[in-house]
């Protein structure tokens, strides 16, 4: 009985909450009102008003940095707009050369051809930066590898500016828009200058050096750590295939392997040399190569030289690990010192772009590969451009290459000083006399000389010992005369003599494939009636000769006739006149015995075949040797008659009055039995 008036109390209680709690829901949203009024941006949280607020703030500071005066009390702009910025040699021009690796009028070429080709367009963080800061925030990221810490402090800008920039610029000039006008293959003047170079060089139908190099990838993803971590490298890194000329121009850079990766499975994925080695590419060139007897052969196609880490094709000649004579030992040493020219470029390119050095600190693979595509053209901008200031990059059409406008006149200073350079190389290297037949710097085909062209190869991928034959012998065929030059000036950094220098280098490594030990043959023994007299020394080979193949020099002084009659006349005193050859007789004498005493003239310990037996046994000895004098160059050489095995001595005949025994000491020395055949060099 008393329910019903409990729940309509109860009723009545609910009533009055609502009521109250409605009041204080009005009199709270009063209030809050009143202060989103007084002060909107204390309660605004709509996200299109951030949004709205960001991009008024933005273009505050955008406002801000429009002003002439907020850009020009920077440290880089403080250093642009000084009044010696432009000098070139002052504390400025070096300054700004070392922080960003190019000069102050290469750097406005550059950022006019970035205005042209639309570099950073389409960038909302940047849009109201200078052109200039937005090219230096990336190049000094590239040249000094700094943080983007260091280059805030010295630009003003953002951090987030400073990566966008940074992305931006290697992502447009490792593009192929821009990366094509700076690194394609030669065509053209450009090409046949290259040939010409190469073939002062004694390489013809050589179009460049190719190699790879490692980057360090600091921060690797752990999936791809045993893919990029390799025993050369401390630690994973990325690999890229690099074709130079001899000018140290790249004509190709591939995308980013795995630093694991070999040199062959590079090629395999490349491009531009998977086209030279199948043909595809330079397959209608023909150069020509020579050799003594007036015979030449004719080459279809081009060549790199490399390393030995590519196969054994055609389109890569690399150097001989083992040489088995002294002109295979001095081609490979040619071969390793011009094929120098792609380890110089990785050098420079790493030591002016520091970014490349250094463990990268990114993530990003794109961002590494074009990093150093970018590094790839830069080099070759500043290579083909620095030193000219005529060129017009402004005026280069966005989708145009830039070989095709490439009219610039040539530096009248640096070519004067390259022609006064080659004629002290010319004296220095002079080795004939007057009578000699006027050679051509070029070819080397003497005045008047006939050539009988023996065959016409074909281009064939697997040609390569073939090729590599010939070019030896056209190789030693310009040595003889002299006619092999550097065509790089470099001549002041080089000792006098350096020809002579290479030459002796290889012939000091050629003496690692002989021996100089107790000879194994024996003479009469009059008191014994035996042959069991020792005769001394003998030279033996370390490594197999085939016929034909060139052993070694014998090395000493060039001496006169009155020279060579005042030597004999102390025979009776010094066996001095033993060692002496003639080159031309009654005129031109090779005195090894200097040389001999030194040990540096192992021809010398070669013994005389005749009157000799082997040790314990009746058998004769024949020569398996002969020496071979070259006219032009005034070099003697023996060469194997046969087949010599290694281990064995190396043998020939002096002849009758060479080595004079003691009954006939005071017979002249001639030797007219010395035949003037013309060299061939190792075919081997």
């Amino acid at each position: 009985m008393f329910s019903r008036p409990v729940v309509v109390e109860r009723d009545n209680m609910e009533e009055q909450s609502d009521a109250s709690s409605s009041s204080d829901d009005c009199l709270d949203e009063w209030i809050v009102a009143a202060l989103v009024a007084g002060a909107p941006e204390l309660f605004d949280s709509s996200e299109d008003e951030k949004q709205k607020k960001k991009r008024r703030r933005g273009a505050e500071d955008a406002h801000t940095m429009r002003r002439s005066d907020y850009w020009n009390h920077t440290a880089w702009g403080r250093l642009m707009i000084h009044r010696d910025f432009e000098v070139e040699g002052s504390e400025e021009w070096n300054t700004f050369r070392g922080r960003f690796r190019m000069s102050p009028p290469m750097f406005r070429k550059l950022c006019d051809f970035c205005r042209v080709n639309s570099v950073f367009d389409n960038i909302y963080e940047c849009r109201k930066v200078p052109l200039e800061f937005k090219v230096l925030a990336a190049l000094r990221v590239l040249a000094r590898d700094v943080c983007v810490d260091d280059v805030k402090e010295g630009s003003g800008l953002r951090r987030t500016t400073i990566i966008a920039c940074f992305h931006k610029f290697i992502s447009a000039f490792s593009s192929e828009r821009i990366l094509s006008k700076f690194i394609y293959p030669l065509k053209g003047e450009k090409l046949q200058k290259c040939f010409d170079t190469f073939e002062k060089l004694g390489f013809p139908g050589c179009i460049g050096s190719i190699d790879c190099t490692h980057v360090r990838w600091d921060r690797c993803p752990k999936e791809l750590k045993h893919l990029c971590t390799s025993g050369k490298e401390d630690g994973p890194t990325l690999k890229f295939q690099v074709v130079v000329d001899h000018d140290r121009r790249v004509l190709h850079v591939s995308e980013a392997f795995v630093g694991t990766a070999h040199d062959q499975n590079c090629l395999q994925n490349d491009t531009f040399p998977l086209y030279v080695l199948l043909g595809e590419v330079y397959k209608d060139v023909i150069f020509t190569t020579k050799e003594e007897g007036r015979y030449k052969q004719t080459w279809e196609g081009v060549y790199f030289l490399s390393d030995q880490g590519y196969s054994k094709q055609r389109a890569f000649m690399d150097p001989t690990s083992v040489c088995f004579s002294h002109a295979e030992r001095l081609f490979s040493e040619w071969i390793e010192a011009v094929r120098k020219d792609v380890e110089c470029f990785f050098g420079i390119l790493k030591a002016r772009f520091r970014f490349l050095k250094n463990a990268v600190r990114y993530g990003s693979l794109k961002a590494i590969n074009d990093a150093f595509r970018t590094c790839c053209v830069l080099h070759n901008m500043l290579l083909e451009y620095n030193l000219d200031q005529t060129i017009n990059w402004a005026g280069i059409h966005p989708d145009q290459k830039f070989a095709e406008n490439d009219t610039y006149a040539e530096n009248t200073e640096d070519t004067a000083e390259e022609t006064e350079e080659e004629t002290k190389l010319e004296e220095m290297e002079e080795m004939f006399t007057e009578d000699d037949p006027v050679v051509s710097p070029v070819t080397g085909q003497d005045s008047g000389e006939e050539f009988l062209v023996t065959s016409h190869n074909k281009f064939d991928s697997d040609q390569y010992y073939e090729l590599k034959t010939s070019l030896r012998k056209h190789f030693i065929y310009q040595w003889n005369r002299r006619l092999i030059r550097w065509p790089r000036k470099s001549t002041r950094k080089r000792k006098p003599g350096w020809l002579q220098v290479v030459e002796e280098r290889a012939i000091l490594d050629s003496f690692f494939n002989f021996e100089v030990k107790e000879s194994t043959l024996r003479a009469w023994n009059p008191i014994d009636n035996k042959w069991n007299l020792k005769i001394g020394k003998g030279l033996f080979t370390l490594v197999p000769l085939k016929q034909g193949d060139e052993i070694i020099r014998f090395n000493g002084k060039y001496i006169s006739l009155h020279e060579m009659l005042e030597i004999k006349r102390r025979a009776n005193v010094s066996d001095e006149w033993r060692y002496i050859l003639t080159v031309t007789p009654n005129l031109l004498y090779l005195n090894c015995y200097e040389k001999y005493l030194q040990g540096l003239c192992y021809a010398s310990y070669a013994n005389d075949n005749r009157c000799c037996n082997y040790v314990g046994t009746l058998n004769a000895v024949h020569a398996n040797a002969e020496v071979i004098i070259e006219p032009l160059t005034k070099r003697v050489f023996l060469r194997a008659r046969r087949t010599i095995d290694a281990g064995d001595e190396i043998l020939w005949n002096y002849g009758s009055e060479f080595l004079p025994s003691q009954s006939s000491s005071d017979s002249s020395y001639t030797t007219s039995q010395l035949t003037d055949s013309t060299y061939t060099p190792n075919t081997a």
